[in-house]
């Protein structure tokens, strides 16, 4: 039994492996990172592992003639030097690996005192890279060369632009820490050229790590907390670890980070068979939690729930197994972590032999559904996923992926999400079975897509032609056209930015039936080609290129989902859907 008052980590060195302990219900505050094979973590009803620390003692301070709330905020968690490069442009802050709350509410980290311009902003004074010039051009570099700049830890610039192969301007790529108040020339490191130096410019003038609200709030009527454990439960070579009925939340750490996490990014330990189940991962820095990153371990992630996480909801990959089913996912990125890079729902890579089934995915601000990078032999079944802000379904750089009975729809609702924006997408992947869905258009985007662009190669031996989407199968998927006043979007794709269309051969797509507000349906919905070449289709069209020859129109399709799926959420569809 481990009372909230208790030390998890020391009771786990001093009892043997595949003992059982349960944490009594309460507000714990651990990290454990000396598992051992078989233990067992039991959290009782009420039971919350916290890993952020309370601010008090904030007072009003006033610096460049704006008046601010501040406290200690102590020594800053290490790194927290990420790159910004992988931030939406707005929330460069993103990168950092602590978050501030407000009342279980996360604010936005700025990165300078400027950046505070109302509620819901907080800034750490890290005397941090804030700014630089170019004092010395030098010469051989070329625009996107990364520069180490020296004189605190952590700082990048990147060459934002140049004068023949002399930097003209920079732009700063990772804030880093400790860089002086006072601007100090400092020369770079890296890239392709020599010789430049720039004048860098840190932090604002205040408190070095001292936390910083507007003035606006009182935080003394507040309860603030400062994320600042990185780890709850992590080990490289622990083995059959079971978590259950456990509560997480607050943990620090940097991009690809989640507090539980059965091995890390780029690891080579021996950890395998941890299974999670009825846990919630909520309010992490980055993901809810890392399933794997341990190249022959597997993972079971069960009927649990991971919302308004920084990145992710869960995160990780390099697994030979993994089975995770029942879960619920729900707005994630609270950190604004670019939805291109990898942030949203679930996003795993290098998988092999995986199934996602029956989870419930939606509001995320990212892709719901991502499987990157050398996954093969995964499953995607009877998930139901929608209001994302990025695509639904993404299977990416792979092969032999299997996507069927899930039901899809009002995804893609950020205009700035790019690419071919389909509801499921099958990008540069190979031999996938794509069947049996229920995809809702109500959108100028598309319902499936398989896409294919040659610069993005896969180096898979023996025959590197993983990318290249041959051995495809998109058959039995019922489409549900919303109304449009006009042809807009291409409601099913088989695009290509690449410089062959060969792989597009007859009877991709077949026996699919596509739901239209009205018949005759004479609108051009369709295409196949080279993505921005050339115009979008009719359905006698598409059929002509074999496409679909037996597909269908019609105005009403019934749900080719198995029985015991759900339709969840705000469903747009336009006529009626017979679900079996």
């Amino acid at each position: 039994m481990v009372a909230p008052t208790d030390n998890l980590q020391s009771l786990v060195i001093a009892q043997p492996a595949g003992t059982t302990f349960v944490l009594q219900p309460g507000v714990h505050h651990d990290s454990v990172t000396s598992l051992k094979n078989g233990d067992t973590f039991n959290g009782q009803s009420g039971a919350v592992e916290n890993g952020a620390k309370v601010l008090t003692g904030w007072t009003q301070v006033t610096i460049g003639g704006t008046q601010y709330w501040t406290t200690a905020g102590g020594t800053p968690v290490s790194g927290s030097t990420g790159s910004n490069s992988n931030c939406l442009a707005a929330y460069p802050g993103c990168s950092y690996p602590q978050d501030l709350y407000l009342d279980n509410l996360t604010y936005t980290h700025v990165t300078s005192l400027a950046g505070i311009t109302g509620t819901g902003n907080w800034y750490y004074e890290l005397q941090g890279l804030t700014s630089a010039t170019v004092s010395a051009a030098g010469s051989g570099y070329v625009v996107g060369d990364v520069l180490n700049v020296a004189g605190g830890t952590g700082g990048q610039v990147t060459v934002a632009a140049l004068s023949g192969t002399s930097v003209a301007a920079v732009t700063v790529l990772a804030p880093g820490l400790n860089y002086p108040v006072t601007p100090t020339a400092e020369t770079t490191t890296g890239g392709t050229g020599t010789g430049c130096i720039l004048t860098v410019i840190g932090g604002s003038g205040a408190v070095t790590n001292n936390i910083y609200l507007t003035n606006a709030e009182n935080p003394n009527l507040h309860t603030v907390e400062l994320g600042t454990l990185q780890w709850l439960l992590h080990s490289e070579s622990a083995q059959n670890i079971t978590i259950q009925g456990l509560t997480w939340e607050k943990y620090a750490g940097g991009i690809q980070h989640g507090p539980v996490s059965m091995g890390s990014l780029g690891g080579t330990g021996a950890a395998t068979g941890w299974i999670v189940q009825n846990c919630e991962g909520r309010l992490n820095s980055k993901d809810g939690i890392d399933a794997g990153n341990v190249a022959n371990g597997s993972m079971q992630i069960l009927n649990s729930t991971f919302h308004h996480n920084g990145e992710l909801g869960i995160g990780g990959g390099h697994l030979t197994g993994g089975f995770f089913t029942g879960n619920v996912i729900y707005s994630n990125n609270t950190d604004h972590v670019s939805s291109g890079y990898g942030a949203g729902g679930i996003k795993l890579a290098n998988m092999f032999n995986a199934t996602f089934s029956f989870n419930t995915i939606h509001n995320d601000y990212g892709v719901g559904l991502w499987c990157d990078v050398y996954c093969s032999h995964v499953t995607f079944d009877h998930n139901t996923i929608y209001n994302e802000q990025g695509m639904g379904i993404m299977y990416e750089i792979s092969d032999f992926g299997t996507i069927t009975n899930n039901i899809v729809h009002d995804n893609n609702q950020s205009s700035s999400n790019s690419g071919t924006r389909a509801e499921i997408e099958y990008s540069n992947s190979s031999h996938g079975i794509i069947c049996n869905n229920l995809v809702s258009i109500s959108q100028t985007h598309h319902g499936i897509s398989v896409h294919y662009d040659n610069t993005r190669q896969c180096s898979r031996p023996p025959d590197n032609t993983c990318t290249v989407p041959v051995g495809m199968s998109v058959s039995g998927n019922a489409f549900v056209f919303a109304p449009r006043t006009s042809d807009q979007g291409i409601s099913l794709v088989s695009a290509n930015n690449g410089s062959t269309t060969s792989w597009q051969v007859a009877g991709i797509f077949d026996y699919n039936c596509h739901q239209v507000p009205s018949l005759p349906w004479t609108n051009s919905d369709w295409k196949t080609g080279i993505s921005g070449v050339g115009s979008a289709i009719s359905f006698v069209g598409w059929q002509a290129l074999a496409q679909d020859p037996n597909g269908s129109l019609s105005l009403t399709c019934a749900s080719p989902v198995a029985r015991g799926a759900t339709i969840s959420g705000n469903v747009k569809l336009s006529g009626t859907v017979n679900v079996r």
